[in-house]
């Protein structure tokens, strides 16, 4: 399985879910299957709606 560059994996780090991230994160990046998976952290709800527009925009979506 092969997939191509059309995932993006937004995190939204809030302190009380930042080790539930981190350990979904590191079971993506050690799986190689999801080698094509981009992930994206954010932080901060100032960063939170910029973010996903220029991410979204680089995925040729737009909301």
């Amino acid at each position: 399985m092969c997939l191509r560059k059309k995932i993006a994996f937004v995190v939204f780090y809030q302190k009380q879910n930042i080790y539930s991230f981190n350990a979904l994160i590191a079971a993506i990046e050690t799986a190689h299957k999801l080698d094509e998976i981009e992930i994206y952290f954010i932080r901060g709800y100032e960063n939170l709606y910029n973010d996903l527009e220029r991410i979204s925009e680089s995925y040729g979506k737009s909301y």
